[in-house]
């Protein structure tokens, strides 16, 4: 599994970067 917290902004938008670009490893690959 995959656990990121978003306690600050800072993870917030590392999270969102992530979804962005497509790398976000808790979406399922199809």
């Amino acid at each position: 599994g995959f656990w990121q917290c978003m306690d600050t902004r800072r993870d917030h938008y590392l999270l969102e970067t992530l979804w962005n670009e497509g790398n976000a490893p808790w979406k399922n690959k199809k």
